[in-house]
């Protein structure tokens, strides 16, 4: 279930005490994901995958200048010290993708790894449905597939990995995370409306091959984009 209260932004809430997805998932066995002490973490590169700046589109949360600066601060500060991308007028960086009739790339987007890790966390979140008659069908229980996560090893290899709307990722205004993602920061945009940024964890079963790069493919489902905005390498 999700929690839900009036929130006008007025004081703003930087953080909820507990998220009901990920509460859940540990109370079904799940793991803390990729929480646990002395974990290294490495930076993985995203700005030449970048395809959008985030502040003032209509889908996905409003930021100036100030509040990007804040973001970018509080995100390298979270246990993960995922680094965004801004752009050159004090916007946030993205890579995002979408399907159907909206405006955002429906082409896939690689970005090079080259590396053995164990992992990857993916900082995320999704856009608001385009429109009011979209709303039923994307906070029913269909959950649908977005996107497709597919990591490329060195000897061409492939291994894919679903990114579904309300599993893997949600959207940027709602109470509670993807079943399989978790909260990372939470806060108000500038128009006081609550934001959340989650991360996506995927697992390598193979670290000792070498990882070329990680593309995500849309699969055309219109109605909902989402944008990775940073990548950590575990």
């Amino acid at each position: 279930a999700e929690c839900a209260c009036l929130c006008h932004g007025d004081p703003p809430i930087p953080t909820w005490a507990w998220d009901p997805a990920f509460e859940m998932r540990k109370r079904l066995g799940g793991s803390a994901f990729m929480q646990r002490p002395g974990v290294g973490r490495k930076a993985i590169p995203i700005e030449s995958s970048c395809n959008v700046r985030i502040g003032d589109d209509y889908n996905f949360p409003i930021f100036n200048a100030a509040d990007v600066k804040e973001v970018a601060e509080n995100l390298k500060n979270s246990r993960e010290a995922f680094q965004v991308a801004t752009t050159a007028d004090g916007g946030l960086a993205a890579m995002t993708v979408g399907g159907g009739n909206d405006s955002y790339s429906k082409e896939p987007v690689t970005v090079p790894v080259n590396g053995k890790i164990g992992g990857i966390s993916l900082l995320l979140t999704g856009g608001l449905p385009d429109k009011p008659q979209d709303y039923d069908y994307f906070h029913s229980r269909t959950m649908p597939k977005v996107a497709d996560f597919i990591v490329t090893y060195a000897n061409g290899k492939t291994v894919t990995a679903p990114l579904r709307y309300r599993l893997e990722f949600n959207n940027w205004n709602s109470q509670a995370s993807g079943f399989k993602s978790r909260f990372v920061l939470r806060g108000n945009d500038a128009e006081g409306r609550n934001y959340s940024f989650y991360a996506f964890d995927w697992h390598n079963t193979q670290p000792d091959e070498p990882i070329v790069s990680f593309t995500l493919k849309p699969t055309n489902v219109g109605g909902v984009a989402w944008g990775v905005f940073a990548g950590k390498g575990v």
